[in-house]
């Protein structure tokens, strides 16, 4: 399927990968508003896992500027730790293998990490410099992920995104909007820390470092400022006037497969130094999303 927006003095060939996807949805949106020629793929297009079919699903693509943007994913964190295998294939592997046409093909690849690389220690927010311990098994396997792409494909930019929620997927504002109309009291971490980013304006950072011809790298990226998944329900009862008491749990409350970061703070200086546009403050971000879809 191909997408075409409003003009835009940038127009390459994109082939997005888990186009129908929460992040890839957005992605498609803005690049198809940029006037880019986007051609969408879902993962029962193209199964990244597989080298063959990879290579077969994209031998068709003809043209002159081409960005391949990889936002499919295995990212339920707590089934990771029981389909390990799995977890390596779709976010360790897949990468690697689109990497290999990139390269053979002299296309840019574009591709997403996440914070969970790091051990979520201390309380200063993560340079892209600093050394990756994931803590979980969807952390190894994204890390895993990001080595084969910068071992295999040298034009690349990897994006380490977080705490992700927009429309066409499920995410943590809604599952808390939807049990605040079920609940009077509600349970909420309080003891992890991270940047909530809304995916539209994710995706429209994403196509401004393009653009720009950003260097090849890693970038994080997410929207200013940091708080809790508390502190996040607090601004969407304000901002909402949600009749719901929300109360602040440690982590230790919800026993999960998976352990989680406690620290997910992640320094987004270097994508702001590329000069691409300013990424909005979350609590900004969270109010534009809500009053589009919830108002």
């Amino acid at each position: 399927m191909s997408t075409r927006g409003s003009a835009g003095w940038f127009s390459p060939t994109v082939i997005c990968i888990g186009a129908t996807g929460m992040l890839g949805h957005a992605l498609c949106q803005v690049m198809a508003a940029r006037d880019w020629d986007v051609h969408e793929f879902s993962s029962k297009d193209i199964d990244i896992s597989d080298p063959d079919h990879v290579a077969m699903a994209l031998s068709n693509i003809e043209a002159d500027h081409v960005v391949v943007v990889n936002a499919a994913a295995f990212t339920h964190v707590d089934r990771c730790e029981e389909e390990t295998e799995l977890a390596f294939k779709v976010n360790g592997d897949g990468p690697g293998y689109l990497a290999d046409v990139c390269r053979d093909n002299g296309w840019r690849l574009v591709h997403f990490s996440t914070d969970y690389v790091f051990n979520g220690q201390g309380d200063a927010p993560f340079l892209e410099s600093h050394p990756t311990q994931p803590l979980n098994v969807y952390g190894h396997s994204k890390l895993a992920g990001e080595q084969a792409v910068l071992e295999r494909c040298s034009d690349h930019l990897i994006f380490r995104v977080q705490w992700l929620y927009g429309p066409n997927g499920a995410h943590f504002v809604d599952t808390m909007l939807r049990l605040s109309s079920e609940r009077s009291r509600i349970e909420v971490v309080d003891d992890q820390i991270g940047g909530p980013s809304y995916t539209m304006h994710v995706a429209d950072a994403v196509c401004s470092a393009l653009e720009q011809g950003a260097p090849s790298g890693i970038y994080h990226l997410a929207n200013l400022g940091y708080t809790s998944w508390f502190g996040l329900c607090l601004e969407m009862q304000t901002i909402l006037g949600l009749d719901v008491t929300f109360q602040p749990v440690s982590s230790d409350r919800f026993l999960r497969p998976a352990q989680r970061p406690h620290n997910s703070r992640m320094d987004v200086a270097k994508y702001l130094q590329l000069n691409a546009g300013l990424l909005p403050f979350w609590q900004d971000a969270l109010k534009e999303f809500l009053n589009e879809y919830y108002d």
